[in-house]
């Protein structure tokens, strides 16, 4: 039932989003651990190396998904033609971060995906030394994941661009084999005041016993959400929910997802907030998901984060606004 729910959330995200995705033959390797599509990083990097040894280190939702394999050998994902290779990048690349031995494929498409933290002694490289056709076929192997840069041991990383869309697409949403029978945990959610900055920001988990109002001033506020997933039962790696909603009064105030990340010349850019992606996050970690305007009176609050597979948590508050 899971994964009936999971194909049909794909395919309307196909169809209202980015058209052509479902119909694209790519195949996400199964794996044993996931680190997710959106989940915080500790670091971000830079395309040069004098300002990343400047650079302090921040919270960034990874635009790729962190995978650890089921089998040594990592297989193409899909058919298509490599257009970039490196055999290592400790520090800077044309990508602007790390990566360690990475395949970039175009795909017929007009989608790249891009394989990273790869032991590069493959086919794939033999055959352009040689002159033949840079081409791979889906199922070919990569080589190992040996992880590199932002990769652990045995672990490697898995990126999806759609250059029509200028969007960086959530693999997850082409695993057909996930099962994620986990509902998404909800660490908390808060309020802030957008007109008095410093103001102690709200806690809707915590400031009110249950069955009290929790009173707070007019105004327009900023609502950020911790929330984490495990997708792989046991693990300790965790991914970002796959969609916050925030329901004001029994009406929809905020609906956003991780379905994918907008490329702009600032950078990436979640959640609708502004690029770069760091943005997105605030330093308790939690997601800035949006802003909901709260008008004097009686007000319920119900925060609801699903993940890929459908499972669901709710938050529920009751807030009295003066």
């Amino acid at each position: 039932m899971k994964s009936t729910k999971l194909i049909a959330i794909c395919f309307l995200f196909s169809v209202a989003f980015l058209g052509p995705l479902g119909a694209i033959d790519f195949q996400v390797p199964a794996a044993t651990d996931i680190a997710g599509f959106g989940t915080i990083l500790a670091t971000q990097g830079s395309s040069n190396a004098k300002e990343l040894q400047k650079t302090k280190p921040g919270f960034v939702p990874r635009s790729d998904i962190a995978l650890k394999t089921e089998y040594p050998e990592i297989k193409a994902p899909s058919s298509g033609t490599v257009i970039y290779s490196q055999r290592e990048s400790p520090v800077a690349s044309v990508f602007s971060f790390p990566l360690g031995g990475t395949v970039a494929i175009l795909h017929p498409e007009s989608y790249i995906s891009l394989v990273s933290g790869l032991a590069l002694d493959t086919v794939i490289f033999n055959q352009a030394g040689k002159g033949q056709e840079n081409s791979v076929k889906k199922g070919i192997s990569m080589g190992q994941a040996i992880g590199s840069g932002i990769y652990p041991e045995r672990y490697f990383g898995l990126r999806l661009i759609d250059i029509k869309n200028s969007l960086w697409i959530n693999p997850l949403f082409l695993a057909s084999w996930l099962q994620d029978r986990t509902a998404p945990v909800i660490q908390n959610v808060w309020l802030t005041n957008e007109n008095m900055r410093g103001n102690t920001p709200i806690e809707l988990k915590t400031t009110a016993p249950k069955g009290k109002y929790i009173e707070c001033q007019q105004a327009t506020y900023e609502v950020s959400v911790a929330a984490i997933d495990s997708i792989i039962p046991g693990s300790r790696s965790f991914s970002a929910p796959y969609k916050i909603v925030i329901m004001l009064d029994g009406k929809t105030s905020i609906d956003t997802s991780f379905i994918a990340a907008t490329c702009k010349s600032e950078g990436l850019s979640f959640l609708g907030n502004p690029a770069p992606s760091s943005k997105a996050i605030l330093e308790n970690g939690a997601y800035r998901v949006g802003r909901i305007p709260l008008q004097r009176g009686q007000h319920e609050i119900e925060v609801q984060v699903s993940d890929y597979a459908g499972n669901q948590s709710i938050l529920k508050a009751s807030l009295m606004v003066n």
